[in-house]
């Protein structure tokens, strides 16, 4: 830290004493009214250090002031130095002031001088520092479309494949830039860079001005002005801070610029200010925030580049000067002598913007409809009730298909099973699918994944920067509160925790009362199913404790600034759950707490798929959403802004290899769902009656018996087996789905028009509807067994 101050201190002296030699020709009330101005810029926004009296000597010292200002000034420098002594520095949001409208860069850069690269990194920081960034409609570089012999032409080739890649990961890293279509490289695609600049110019009006940063040569920008409509050009604003880019074109001069009719500010030579010492950038170089080694590394890039040599031992931005003008005001009282320290200010405001931290905690085979949030009565959920009190509850939110591997897919690339490559269960996206972690890493964060995230053996495929597939509570236990205490990686973390409750096995012990709980209507009830029931609501209650622990270590060890969102990734595994798409199988909690953020204790009814947490992490992380997801955020729900979200629900299933061989696909809507099974001739088989285990499933057996004397068991089995082909439900008389109405001809428009809308749905997805293995028939029960050896199931 001492370091910093050190450094800006530095800063500071050459500043003042580049804006007293600078003011030293004009009349001594002018110089008052400039150095005041300046002062009171600086004392503004460097708070980097405190003016203490040693500082203010060694500042003092370098310059003699009565030799350059004339008292006045010095009275205005002595009171804004003393006022500024009590205070600490740092950039301040109303000094950003930039005058209505757009912003285009153009740059140069593959000419000799190779100050662009490092000044194009500075423009995208201070863009993301003042939160302008969508105000940028236009960038490319490499404009000087005819080098001089100064540079050879696999040098020039060289500077253009260095400015791409520093325009693609400044985007990357600084984005959203919304309204930029790209970036440019003008010597090999000039077309598309004067058509971009072009139509910039033409959708200019009065009230949204075009203003363009003239960072090189004015070729690009003459050839994209005679092509645009003529009536616009008096809309345009250029800036320029030096005649040797002016009239380097090769085919347009700053005249023939100027008689477009556009507007012209001439701001003065940065490079007075800006092309300083490499030692002024040191503070970037040690910084935590990759964002701003970025920055310097750019401009050591240019240093050494060694084409030119007034660049060596020199770090040059002079080109941001131009966008630091236009920032704090333009032609409105914009700072036209930017510094160092001051573009360093402006810098390090990214840090008081540092993104949320976000923690994901994930149950496994839980559903909603057990948690007293959701209506349940057996057990209490002190935990997940506390953070709903602190969050919003989503009533409404659903899986996009019911087993683990393919819910977990959809989580975390924000793409439909047919879309992404996992289907059936114990599948896995395609390699080339875009994942949720990639994407937060390129936004800043560090990734972490603990436990059942990703499934089984894909974790290492999501590109986590940390993962750990220790899933069980109470190694858990241990190796995130390792990471979390030893962790010394210093960008915003992203953490994701998932424990394996309430997934089979179930304990043998259950501090639950199997003959005091209620049942789900679907189930029969039976003592096994009891006293099984009993052993998975223990889990539950094993998962919630487990939250509030979590909660305690994440509160001690991550930011106070924290996204926190839990939820599960389908319903429980039992009949009518897991593997259907009944709500008990895809009906799941979501709750979503940020303090001050979220209001706390709220609800909403809007509907949402875990498609749709993908895309809201990413905005909720500074990001831009990318193109052809099937998931939307619901950000603004979160933010109270809308309690609306979808207004149908999509959900698939496809199988779990050789144990459900089984496709059902669904359209849920305010009102109704609508399931399509395709197949009714198959019989829907699962790992509860195929292996009747001791923890999980043995149930079953009491089931089989009693549907042998009781007519109501036979046709709850029979129902568990074999389903019709099409399934209706109104969801307002029928909550629990109990009865279809598929038949009833008073809803056969509501049938065929969900049906339609299914089919229509389907083939958007190119889902091919694919039979994942040979099916077991349902008019053959005696083939209903085990075809292969599995794994312990827990490791599902």
């Amino acid at each position: 830290m001492q370091k910093h101050e050190s450094d800006t201190d530095r800063m500071l002296v050459h500043s003042t004493a580049f804006r007293l030699r600078m003011d030293s020709q004009y009349e001594p009330e002018a110089q008052a009214s400039g150095l005041t101005a300046h002062l009171q810029r600086l004392t503004a926004t460097i708070k980097a250090t405190s003016l203490s009296n040693r500082t203010t000597r060694l500042r003092f010292g370098l310059v003699s002031l009565d030799a350059l200002i004339a008292p006045a000034a010095i009275a205005a420098l002595t009171l804004l130095l003393l006022a500024s002594s009590l205070t600490q520095t740092t950039f301040v949001d109303d000094q950003v002031r930039p005058p209505t409208g757009r912003l285009a860069i153009v740059a140069d850069g593959n000419s000799p001088d190779p100050d662009d690269i490092g000044a194009t990194a500075v423009m995208f920081g201070l863009l993301k520092a003042t939160n302008l960034q969508d105000r940028l409609v236009h960038l490319s570089h490499s404009c000087d479309l005819k080098p001089t012999d100064r540079i050879s032409a696999a040098d020039e080739l060289r500077r253009q494949q260095v400015l791409d890649q520093v325009c693609r990961e400044g985007v990357e890293q600084f984005g959203r830039f919304n309204n930029l279509a790209g970036f440019f490289n003008c010597r090999t695609q000039q077309k598309a860079a004067v058509e971009d600049l072009r139509k910039a110019i033409s959708e200019s009006t009065e009230e949204n001005p075009l203003w363009i940063i003239e960072a090189g040569e004015p070729d690009i920008i003459g050839y994209a002005l005679e092509a645009a409509d003529a009536s616009k050009t008096k809309f345009v604003h250029v800036i320029s801070h030096h005649p040797a880019n002016d009239n380097a074109g090769d085919f347009f001069k700053w005249q023939q610029i100027l008689d477009f009719g556009v507007h012209e500010h001439q701001i003065g030579d940065q490079n007075v200010g800006l092309k300083t010492e490499t030692s002024q950038w040191d503070w970037a170089q040690s910084h935590d925030d990759a964002k701003l080694k970025w920055i310097w590394k750019q401009l050591a890039y240019a240093e050494q580049d060694g084409i030119v040599k007034f660049q060596t031992n020199k770090f040059d931005c002079s080109d941001a000067g131009m966008l630091y003008w236009w920032i704090t005001g333009a032609n409105n009282g914009g700072d036209a002598h930017a510094t160092p320290a001051e573009i360093k200010a402006m810098l390090l405001s990214m840090e008081s913007k540092r993104l949320p931290d976000i923690v994901v905690y994930l149950a496994d085979d839980l559903s909603a409809s057990d948690l007293s949030l959701y209506g349940g009565t057996n057990i209490k959920t002190p935990a997940i009730d506390q953070l709903a009190a602190e969050g919003m509850t989503f009533n409404r939110a659903f899986v996009a298909s019911p087993s683990c591997a393919s819910s977990r897919a959809a989580l975390l690339t924000g793409l439909m099973p047919a879309r992404n490559g996992a289907e059936e269960n114990h599948s896995y996206p395609r390699e080339e699918v875009l994942k949720l972690p990639t994407v937060l890493n390129k936004l800043g964060y560090q990734t972490a994944a603990f436990g059942k995230v990703a499934h089984l053996r894909s974790a290492p495929d999501y590109h986590f920067d940390v993962h750990d597939r220790k899933q069980h509570i109470p190694e858990l236990r241990e190796t995130v509160k390792s990471f979390l205490e030893t962790r010394t990686d210093k960008r915003p973390l992203a953490l994701f925790v998932g424990v394996s409750d309430p997934h089979v096995p179930w304990p043998s012990e259950s501090t639950v009362d199997p003959q005091a709980m209620s049942l789900p209507p679907k189930l029969l009830d039976t003592p096994r199913t009891r006293v099984q029931r009993s052993r998975y609501l223990q889990e539950v209650i094993n998962l919630d404790a487990y939250l509030g622990e979590l909660r305690e270590l994440t509160d001690k060890h991550m930011s106070k600034d924290k996204l926190f969102v839990f939820s599960s990734d389908h319903g429980a595994q039992f009949p009518f759950g897991k593997w259907t798409l009944y709500d008990e199988g895809i009906h799941v909690p979501l709750i979503v707490a940020h303090s001050s953020k979220i209001k706390a204790g709220s609800r909403t009814d809007a509907m949402v798929s875990w498609i749709d947490v993908l895309p809201t992490l990413i905005e909720a992380g500074g990001g831009e959403v990318p193109d052809g997801l099937d998931g939307r955020s619901f950000q603004n729900v979160l933010y109270g802004e809308t309690d609306t979200h979808r207004s149908r629900i999509f959900t698939t299933h496809s199988g779990d290899q050789l144990m459900n061989v089984y496709l059902s696909r669904s359209v849920r809507t305010d009102r109704y769902k609508f399931i399509w099974n395709p197949h009714p001739d198959f019989a829907f088989t699962t790992h509860i009656e195929m292996l009747l285990r001791e923890t999980s499933g043995d149930y079953f057996k009491q089931w089989t018996e009693l549907a042998k004397t009781d007519s109501h068991a036979a046709e709850v089995v029979a129902r568990h087996h074999g389903r019709p082909e099409f399934e209706l439900f109104d969801l307002k008389q029928d909550p629990n789905e109990q009865s279809s109405l598929a038949d009833d001809p008073k809803l056969a428009d509501v049938k065929e028009k969900l049906f339609g809308e299914l089919k229509e749905w389907i083939k958007s997805q190119n889902d091919e509807l694919t039979v994942f293995h040979e099916p077991l028939m349902l008019d053959a029960p005696e083939t209903w067994v085990p075809r292969k050896k599995r794994k312990r199931e827990q490791s599902k």
